[in-house]
């Protein structure tokens, strides 16, 4: 989707929630407008956008916490736009690239993903991307979430944290620690299931200066303390 289509759903969301909006996450945005549009026409928020004037090419990877505020989950990444590549827009989201369903759809939204975190949609669209934007924010360390820290791990195997390719935006928690080493062990997963798949995947290799465990570790504490 682009920047403009993701301000877009933040009118829609100032509109719904009122006063309240300010206050709003990533994951109450997704609930009150992105999951009853997907359960009605059965696709992801992205597509439903998108489909009847051409679907968009993968150019921003966005890694990102569904605990933000929304409001400054958008202004994070206006921010970072002078820093982006030049040429590139198009941002992929995965709680707008993925087709979102309620409680009862659970079992459809995690076939999505599948088991393998190699074959996930997540990494899947990392390969295929131009710009790998990172957004912390305030209200959690992106650094203690699995799948942040997998797909930071993943893309700097990718060769997608090069300067020029990574972006970091967006502000960290009052209780953040920039000294803290990052341990993929002790990161926690909305759905523990995803944590296991990560984990397991992980652990079944070795690199040459240790365990893939270690080196993960090793990378992304590399990444944080940028």
């Amino acid at each position: 989707m682009t920047l403009q289509q993701l301000q877009k759903l933040e009118q829609d969301a100032k509109s719904d929630f009122l006063e309240e909006y300010p206050t709003r996450n990533m994951g109450n945005v997704v609930d009150h407008i992105v999951k009853p549009l997907c359960k009605k026409d059965k696709q992801s928020y992205a597509w439903l956008i998108n489909h009847l004037t051409g679907l968009l090419l993968i150019e921003i990877f966005v890694s990102h916490s569904w605990r933000e505020y929304y409001e400054r989950f958008v202004a994070a990444i206006e921010a970072a736009q002078p820093q982006l590549p030049r040429g590139v827009s198009n941002l992929w989201i995965c709680a707008f690239a993925i087709r979102q369903g309620d409680a009862s759809d659970a079992a459809e939204v995690a076939s999505q993903i599948g088991s393998d975190p190699l074959t996930a949609p997540f990494t899947s669209a990392l390969r295929e991307s131009k710009s790998f934007l990172v957004v912390r924010n305030c209200n959690c360390d992106l650094y203690t979430r699995v799948w942040c820290v997998w797909e930071i791990f993943l893309a700097a195997s990718l060769g997608k944290t090069e300067p020029g390719v990574l972006t970091i935006t967006g502000e960290n928690p009052p209780d953040y620690d920039p000294r803290a080493i990052v341990d993929v062990s002790t990161c926690e997963a909305s759905v523990a299931s995803d944590k296991f798949a990560i984990m397991t995947c992980i652990a079944q290799d070795r690199t040459a200066s240790g365990t893939m465990l270690e080196e993960c570790n090793r990378i992304v504490s590399q990444i944080k303390h940028m």
